[in-house]
């Protein structure tokens, strides 16, 4: 049985006509729903580290290094595949849904079961009971997982944003209310039940059309299993590629040092935590609906990475040029240990964040064991790195570490990208011409003001950049690139995301 529904978009979004006004929109609705989410996030704790004790927030994390694991292997890729997939998908969303369902409980009793070894090897007696009820959160999840993942399938990220506020929201409310009534610790653990609950609800309640749970196939999960095992082991993978540094740093050369260079690394990991997410969420479901339709995809791959630069090449040449400027005035003169660190990331963070939507492409195409083959080796050159560079040149070293690495597997996946959507370097160097001209252009700016913001004083210098630097860019942009911004533009306006 096929669904009118998944059949008229399918044919819309191959068509081309909508294409670009799909990712605009789905790109404009992203950016609503991680902007809210934190904005909402940060509102709150920013009252509840008022509220409760700082050790209230340390278990929440202890227990989170356990359930972070857990949720990486959940679905074991089965919402992946079903975004894949391309035939019989209302019996792959109930198959996904029971998987879902059977996966979260089978996680949560191995998570009740461990916590009690959980809060002795933490020396936190009342980690265990902690960990015990956060641990629904994987129900809770699996049960709201496979409408969520059908409104992303359906590129519908209005509704899901929808979805994500209201669940923060919920969260901060129930978190707030139990802080101001005494709860300690379970004002953390019970909003967060809370939020997840609400999000799952509603997303229940506006998915388009529901799996059924008697529909769902046990050979088909297998081929789904079959597919998404790569995707889930490539999550694993991703996570210890992301922790890697983090361990070493703080092994080998404190906590206190460590903190410099997370926020080194905070700051200068913002294009591909913030710009390349909501730029390049959407690109995997309409990767998968292009997926046998090779010169479309290319295209949309080549339009992504110049969306991204458009977004991701300012941030990152003011953070290289500027990070002296942005340290004292944003952190203080304290913080000064972080300003080296700081400009070698931001190399690292412009490359991760052209290199990093290989992984989309990787599972569009059907091949998302190449994404868990490059992170295994991605890690084989990180941790050794690390291990070498950080006991002889601290944080310097940890920097350049992760600038090899990623230079290193960047320039793997980019060539196995262009590889199988059989693109070339210079059609990608053409479209990222013109963007990489207004950030030089930015760089020679800022570089030219340092010295009048360094007469300024740390806040008003800094600002003074930022208005300057925002001005020639945006100005560069018009006057050289107006062949890239007038698409967006014009794909932004025809998305109608007041609809």
């Amino acid at each position: 049985m096929r669904n009118p529904e998944l059949d008229e978009l399918a044919s819309s979004v191959a068509s081309g006509e909508s294409l670009n006004s799909r990712i605009m929109r789905g790109s404009a609705w992203v950016a609503v729903s991680y902007g809210g989410r934190n904005l909402v996030s940060i509102l709150t704790m920013l009252a509840l580290v008022r509220l409760l004790e700082p050790r209230a927030f340390g278990l929440v994390a202890l227990a989170w290094t356990v359930l972070v694991v857990c949720d990486q292997v959940q679905d074991a890729g089965t919402a992946a595949a079903l975004v894949f997939r391309r035939d019989q998908v209302e019996r792959a969303a109930a198959t996904a849904a029971v998987f879902l369902w059977f996966s979260s409980l089978v996680l949560y009793g191995i998570a009740f079961a461990i916590a009690p070894l959980v809060a002795d090897l933490f020396h936190s007696p009342e980690l265990t009971n902690i960990l015990r009820v956060m641990a629904l959160l994987l129900v809770v999840k699996g049960i709201g997982s496979a409408p969520v993942t059908i409104l992303e399938r359906n590129i519908d990220f209005r509704l899901r944003a929808k979805c994500d506020i209201a669940g923060a929201l919920a969260q901060a409310g129930v978190s707030l209310g139990l802080a101001f009534d005494g709860r300690g610790v379970w004002a953390l653990v019970l909003g967060q039940l809370a939020g997840a609950a609400v999000l799952s609800a509603i997303a229940w309640v506006v998915v388009p059309w529901r799996p059924d749970p008697r529909r769902a196939s046990f050979q088909l999960g297998r081929e789904m299993v079959r597919y998404g095992r790569y995707v889930s082991a490539t999550n694993v993978v991703n996570l210890a590629n992301n922790t890697v540094d983090n361990v070493v740093v703080g092994r080998l050369l404190g906590p206190a040092t460590l903190g410099f260079y997370a926020v080194a690394f905070r700051l200068a990991d913002f294009p591909n935590t913030v710009i390349g997410h909501v730029v390049g969420r959407v690109m995997f479901p309409i990767y998968a609906l292009l997926q046998n339709e090779l010169e479309r995809f290319r295209k949309a791959y080549v339009e992504n990475l110049q969306r991204i630069a458009v977004f991701s090449l300012p941030v990152s040449v003011a953070v290289l040029v500027a990070a002296d400027p942005i340290v004292r005035g944003l952190l203080g003169d304290r913080w000064e240990q972080a300003t080296t660190p700081l400009r070698i990331l931001a190399v690292y963070g412009l490359i991760k964040s052209f290199t990093a939507p290989s992984g989309e492409v990787f599972k569009g195409v059907g091949k998302p064991h190449v994404g868990l083959l490059l992170g295994l080796m991605q890690f084989a050159v990180t941790a050794p790195a690390l291990i070498l560079l950080v006991p002889r040149y601290g944080l310097k070293g940890a920097a350049f570490a992760m600038l090899g690495s990623v230079a290193v597997n960047g320039t793997a996946r980019l060539a196995v990208s262009l590889r199988l959507l059989d693109a070339t370097p210079g059609e990608v160097g053409r479209a990222l011409a013109r963007p990489v001209l207004c950030a030089a252009l930015l760089g020679v700016t800022l570089a030219l003001l340092l010295p009048a913001a360094h007469a300024l004083g740390p806040t008003a210098g800094l600002a003074m950049l930022t208005s300057a630097g925002c001005v020639v860019y945006v100005v560069a942009m018009l006057a050289f690139a107006r062949s890239v911004v007038g698409p967006m533009w014009g794909g932004l306006r025809g998305a109608g995301l007041g609809t």
